[in-house]
């Protein structure tokens, strides 16, 4: 009996490497709204965590779950799903041994299985997004509790991603402290044993996943003030903004004396520029270096930017002249 409910209602729930504990608390909704099954997640690895199978639950809930979601439905689909308590007692049971991190949606996979009970018609239009979440009782929806490395904790709700956007500068934060070591300030050139894709490190037993990258920091006017080496908190940030460090420290590195090309520009050219919408001949200039700079770390945004000395010699022309070592 206690394997049972152990197995209906475990006590951790895993994704990828993290392993986070879960609490119950049924009949206390209150003004807090976390009856039902609450995700301790610590603000380390909150970057890391995905939507993806909390939808599911866990397995002791899902009857309830499916039933609810088949009360949720329009009336010309719900009325072939009746009685619906029995309906998702079927259902439930055929997923109860699901992995939720398979990657399959919860409401495709039940959407799936209801069309296939005896007596539904086979051209039922019931694909998941019939359901109405919106109209699921508190409960039945999985609660976040974000706590700080001392067990505080310092935000929670239902919608992870809408968790992580309002605690985005605190995880950052964290993301970045534990990448001290690496971290660097005002770089005159690419660090000497390159940018690393990843860093790792471990807080609270946890895996912290950081993701370094060049940043170009800029005053209030635009301009290039320092190139900083920092560690981010997911890998889209490290992409845009390794990309823009890369390019502002090669610009900044290569770029000729503009005074000198000023100078050199005949002088029906130099009349030419100066007729130009910038607001000076040094800004077209300072614009046009940064374009040709841009076109030698790559055109797609998509092309990963150099990391190391060595990638940016092999990426650029052997006449450009490549940016010293630190």
């Amino acid at each position: 009996m206690a394997e049972a409910i152990g197995a209906d209602f475990p006590d951790t729930w895993v994704q990828g490497d993290i392993t986070l504990p879960l609490s119950y608390s049924f009949g206390e909704v209150g003004a807090k709204g976390t009856d039902g099954v609450t995700a301790t997640v610590p603000l380390a690895v909150l970057n890391r965590l995905q939507p993806h199978g909390f939808d599911w639950l866990v397995p002791g809930m899902r009857e309830d779950l499916v039933t609810e979601l088949i009360r949720s439905l329009p009336k010309p689909i719900r009325r072939h799903l009746v009685p619906a308590p029995e309906r998702a007692k079927v259902v439930a049971a055929t997923l109860h041994d699901d992995d939720p991190n398979s990657g399959e949606a919860f409401l495709e996979a039940v959407a799936d299985e209801l069309v296939a009970l005896p007596g539904v018609p086979d051209d039922l239009p019931l694909y998941g997004p019939e359901f109405d979440t919106a109209k699921l009782p508190a409960h039945l929806r999985m609660h976040f509790r974000v706590v700080d490395d001392r067990g505080r904790e310092i935000g929670s709700g239902d919608d992870l991603e809408q968790l992580k956007g309002r605690l985005k500068k605190r995880v950052d934060a964290s993301v970045s402290s534990q990448g001290d070591g690496l971290a660097r300030k005002d770089l005159d050139g690419f660090p000497d044993q390159g940018v690393p894709a990843v860093h790792e490190s471990t807080v609270g037993g946890l895996k912290v996943t950081g993701y370094p990258a060049l940043l170009a920091r800029r005053g209030a006017d635009g301009q290039l003030q320092r190139v900083d080496l920092a560690v981010l908190a997911t890998a889209d940030e490290q992409a845009l903004s390794h990309r823009e460090g890369v390019i502002a420290l090669i610009d900044r590195e290569i770029g000729t004396d503009l005074s000198g090309v000023l100078n050199a520009l005949p002088n029906p050219t130099k009349l030419a520029v100066s007729g130009s919408d910038y607001a000076s001949t040094a800004a077209l200039l300072a614009d046009a270096s940064r374009a040709a700079t841009v076109h030698l770390v790559g055109r797609r945004r998509s092309a990963p930017a150099p990391s190391t000395t060595r990638c940016w010699r092999r990426s650029g022309p052997s006449t450009t002249r490549s940016p010293p070592r630190r």
